[in-house]
């Protein structure tokens, strides 16, 4: 009897050891930055941060047409801000073989060697999008 009454005198000082033992400090919620509030940190990140009008980036692919292996294909996007986005393909010698402009209006794909385009607005999109959706799962399965 007396060695339970020992154990449990013992594991009670031990929990009240372990717990004394925790910090009563508590650490701040918000992260300051030079003196700065996360937030207002944020909204000077924002103010501070380049005005651009246009960007140009030059892109390299490797693609696989027909199962022929890869064909390295180059390509240019120009981004202008409220405007355009247009991504022109040329593999070979700089000749351009298609074109696809994005802008508020709808979508333009050019092919340059066969000398087609279509033009269609995002209204159409949208419902040709909702057509393909309801072909894919709304069709009986075999």
């Amino acid at each position: 009897m007396m060695k339970r009454v020992c154990f449990y005198l013992f594991s009670a000082l031990l929990i009240v050891f372990i717990s004394s033992c925790s910090s009563t400090r508590n650490m701040k919620k918000g992260v300051s930055i030079g003196n700065l509030s996360e937030a207002e940190y944020m909204e000077e990140l924002i103010n501070r941060s380049p005005a651009w009008d246009a960007v140009t980036a030059k892109m390299s692919l490797a693609v696989d047409l027909n199962g022929k292996g890869p064909t390295k294909v180059s390509g240019t996007l120009r981004m202008k801000r409220d405007e355009v986005i247009q991504l022109s393909i040329a593999p070979f010698l700089g000749i351009e073989v298609a074109r696809a402009e994005i802008s508020p209006d709808g979508v333009l794909v050019m092919d340059r060697m066969n000398k087609r385009y279509v033009q269609v607005p995002f209204d159409e999109l949208k419902n040709l999008a909702k057509l393909i959706w309801i072909f894919i799962h709304c069709r009986p399965c075999s």
